[in-house]
């Protein structure tokens, strides 16, 4: 009896179908195969419900779903194969650049993705994907962190090969060297498109990326430019269109004389649109009719590459025999461009564009014969909204659909993970754990866009987590709305951690007993994470209110600014930015000082809001940042005249005495350096060499009211920072890994929690905060019993803000942390010690071939 086959689709979380192939006689499942999933994200039916009816869409029984799970196994390279992700296909192709040895497997899949519309704390970004690649449209600041923060994207699965920047600016840029430092989103290689010079700002970090000896850093990175015309690769082909100003008159000869200097000052930069034009699809398997052939499993990729296949007997089958257009039925490749309009004077390079007028209907004598699908607008909204804009939008026809991604419309969050996390904590503490902004969202994104009248084109105003479809079998629109997170839910989950309701009401008796008697200085903790942003943690970032009038920031990772927006929104943030005395960076790696770029430009914004005349924003650093400062200025984007560099290194001190001091006990009194110094609320400024990288410091303030705040940044635990710090009212230190890991952790000059307490006590410390944790831990490190018996040690949270009398309550915070992050905690152990179990049999191994053997990284 011939069996009879049947294929089965249920929808996934991400709204892409899954086929399973089984037999219904044998009621075995025979391949899974995924028909339009750009990430390849394979998912089994094990944890759904078996069911013995008939009409049951999975009729499995645990049996059966044993068996499939190892016909999966056994076949999984085949079914790889199918959907473009075989890894013999990859490692065929992967080494290639250019796309004219693997023009016949172009992806079977492409969808548009806005993973940021830019009304969050990050600039919008969208990303097509497809079958085997990634590409991103702009990169800027804080995306690998938004990245770990939207549950519904897979994060290991988002590694850009192409990443495609439309203009010269931090806004645009500067999230790409966080690709270099993640294992999650790393490649071994990757193209830059876009303004000149990026590659080369890169390579300013790449020896603060290395100085922990290691060589994440180490990326092949192949820059493109506007002289490249453009790029082709298997699946795609994307022109690159110059954004060129247009003069207006001669009377604006002296405005032009400026901008050309300006012009040969930055690298003779010119923003960049992008239109994308797809390839001819690659043809797809139908299983049903392999098998109906008997073809053996060995020939399926000659079919897939469009070659005919003999049979053992002796029959020839052709790939239309067997195959099909992932997108059959559509006659024209689908096309879409990528434009950020500087000004209304670069309307006239699009519209004069010669790839974009076979796009016209006004180019078409009988109808329009090609069409534009979408025109994503990265352009700002003045722009937007001018009168030669909108007309150029109409050109295209009404076909079109245009997504704006500017920022414009309602303020929407997009991390799902920090906003769920931080509603728990919320619930502890109300003022320690304040909501995220925005404050009036609900949980839901509602996805509806108002229709166009019929003689317009549609437009949408993207929101975040929206998917586009350009080439797939089914339609990946979302839905008319998305839950992201509910704030009572969150709470529900933390409710049924282990013992939790006796904890909470034992914080909640301190807690309102407390009284609050002093506001000021108020620490907020900004990042915690070490090395890379973590789904919970950015990396190091500390605001210090020191009155309602003056702040300061010690570190400044990238997403810092970020940060304060989530946390304070524009408004607050601006405030803060303007009461701004100084930026302290306490040593040159990535993680520390690469916001530095965006507060810089941020704080002068801040002014301009406002109409205040600018002041220059005061940074203590070392000189290793020069470089990466003075490039940045000279070739991406204007700096030096809205910032005032005071080194930490190399000091020249006006008081011989301070200069002395610093030869002989590497502690120097920094305020004497600092001309404005008398005109902040603090007594004394100390700078502290402590025991990591070369030019690393460590910061020691003394308040006019007599507090005493100590600053470690990243240590071993330092004899000259106890002696400085010695009585200190708190100490922010560093505890990078656990104790168990003291070895490998003084190895790369970090502490281990331990070390940091043994700090606090050698320097008499009344209140110590433990930060920077490897990211390797998840939400919390894990928190040894001693914590509880010193009493006075606390553990910094993303978006923490301690007012000062609240110190006292962050200890009370740890049977809780215990508590809510027990499951998280396990986790991680039981990783641990897997991995030191692999590491003793590497070490064994590799001494009997006489080689060392190192585990570990921070």
């Amino acid at each position: 009896m011939v069996p009879l086959y049947r294929k089965v689709l249920f929808l996934t979380k991400d709204v892409i179908p899954l086929a399973i192939v089984f037999n219904q006689s044998s009621r075995r499942t025979i391949a899974f195969c995924s028909l339009a999933d750009p990430l390849g994200k394979y998912r089994s039916c094990d944890n759904r419900q078996p069911s013995t009816s008939s009409s049951s869409p999975l009729p499995f029984s645990p049996k059966s779903l044993k068996k499939c799970r190892d016909f999966n196994s056994q076949t999984s390279s085949v079914l790889r194969d199918l959907n473009g992700k075989s890894s013999g296909v990859q490692a065929k192709y992967s080494d290639k650049w250019s796309g004219s040895d693997n023009e016949n497997l172009p992806s079977t899949t492409a969808v548009l993705e806005i993973l940021s519309n830019g009304t969050d704390a990050v600039r919008p970004c969208v990303v097509l994907r497809t079958t085997s690649k990634v590409y991103f449209f702009d990169c800027p600041e804080g995306i690998l962190k938004l990245l770990h923060g939207q549950i519904l994207n897979d994060s290991r699965r988002v590694r850009p090969s192409d990443i495609f920047v439309t203009r010269s600016g931090f806004d645009h840029m500067g999230g790409v060297a966080t690709f270099f430092l993640s294992s999650d989103f790393r490649r071994e290689k990757m193209r830059l498109h876009g303004p000149p010079n990026i590659v080369r700002f890169l390579e300013n970090f790449r020896g603060f990326m290395d100085e922990d000896g290691d060589e994440r850093g180490h990326i092949k990175v192949e820059e493109r430019t506007l002289e490249s015309g453009k790029f082709e690769d298997e699946t795609l082909i994307v022109h690159y269109l110059p954004l060129t100003k247009r003069e207006k008159s001669s009377k604006d000869s002296l405005d032009r004389a400026k901008r050309r200097a300006n012009r040969e000052k930055v690298g003779n930069l010119v923003d960049l649109a992008y239109l994308v034009e797809f390839k001819k699809p690659r043809l797809f398997i139908d299983l049903n009719k392999c098998l109906a052939l008997k073809v053996p499993k060995g020939l399926l990729n000659k079919l897939m590459l469009g070659l005919a296949v003999t049979l053992p007997n002796g029959r020839v089958v052709k790939p239309d025999d067997v195959c099909v257009s992932s997108n059959a039925g559509e006659e024209l490749e689908p096309t879409f461009l990528v434009v950020n309009c500087p000004s209304p004077e670069h309307i006239g390079a699009l519209s004069d564009s010669t790839a974009l007028q076979r796009y016209k209907i006004s180019n078409s004598s009988t109808g329009q014969s090609l069409f534009l699908k979408y025109v994503v607008h990265y352009t700002d909204e003045k722009v937007l909204r001018s009168r030669e804009y909108e007309e150029w939008m109409m050109s295209f026809g009404t076909q079109t659909i245009h997504l704006i991604v500017n920022g414009s419309g309602p303020p929407l969050p997009h991390s799902e993970v920090s906003y769920h996390m931080q509603s728990q904590l919320n619930h502890l503490h109300a003022d320690v754990f304040p909501i995220l902004h925005c404050h009036g969202f609900e949980g839901t994104l509602p996805n509806v866009a108002p229709e166009a009248p019929p003689d317009r084109p549609k437009v949408i105003i993207a929101e975040p987590f929206m998917r586009f479809s350009l080439r797939s079998s089914v339609l990946l629109e979302e839905a008319p709305s998305k839950s992201i997170f509910k704030r009572d839910l969150a709470v529900q989950k933390l409710k049924k951690s282990p013992d939790f309701d006796r904890l909470y009401a034992s914080f909640r008796k301190e807690a309102d007993s407390l009284q609050v008697k002093e506001t000021f200085p108020r620490l907020t903790v900004l990042g915690s994470s070490s090395s890379v942003a973590t789904r919970y943690r950015n990396t190091s970032g500390y605001l210090l209110e020191l009155n309602s009038d003056s702040c300061l920031i010690v570190d400044c990772g990238e997403g810092t600014y970020s940060q304060m927006l989530a946390l304070f929104g524009l408004r607050r943030t601006n405030e803060l930015l303007r009461n701004l005395q100084f930026l302290f960076i306490s040593h040159g790696h990535y993680d520390h000082f690469s916001g530095i770029f965006s507060m810089i430009l941020q704080h002068r914004k801040a002014f301009l809001a406002t109409g205040e005349k600018p002041k220059p924003l005061r940074v203590l650093g070392p000189s290793c940042i020069l470089p990466a400062l003075n490039f940045f200025d000279h070739s991406i984007e204007p700096l030096t005249d809205f910032y005032t560099m005071t080194l930490t290194s190399n000091l020249r001190a006006a008081n011989r005495r301070a200069a002395d001091l610093w030869n002989r006990q590497g502690i120097v009194d920094i305020g004497s350096c600092i001309p404005e110094f008398d005109s902040m609320p603090i007594k004394r400024l100390l700078v502290v060499k402590v025991d990591h990288v070369r030019q690393a410091k460590g910061l020691i303030l003394e308040l006019a009211d007599g507090k005493k705040i100590v600053f470690s940044g990243d240590s071993k635990p330092c004899g000259t920072l106890v002696k400085a710090g010695n009585g200190a009212d708190l100490l922010v230190h560093e505890a990078t890994l656990s104790d168990d890991l003291e070895t490998y952790t003084n190895e790369r000059f970090h502490s281990t929690m331990g070390q940091a307490v043994i700090v606090g006590e050698e320097m008499n410390a009344k209140r110590i905060l433990l930060t920077h944790f490897s990211s390797r831990f998840g939400k919390c490190p894990l928190l040894p019993d001693y914590l509880d018996k010193k009493g006075n040690v606390g553990i910094a949270m993303d978006y923490m803000v301690v007012r000062w009398s609240e110190l006292a309550l962050l200890p009370k915070l740890i049977p809780l942390f215990r508590s809510i992050y027990s499951e998280d905690m396990n986790s991680y152990e039981m990783e641990t010690a897997v991995k030191m179990q692999k590491a003793a049999k590497r070490s064994e191994k590799a001494k009997s071939s006489g080689k060392a053997d190192i585990f570990g990284g921070t």
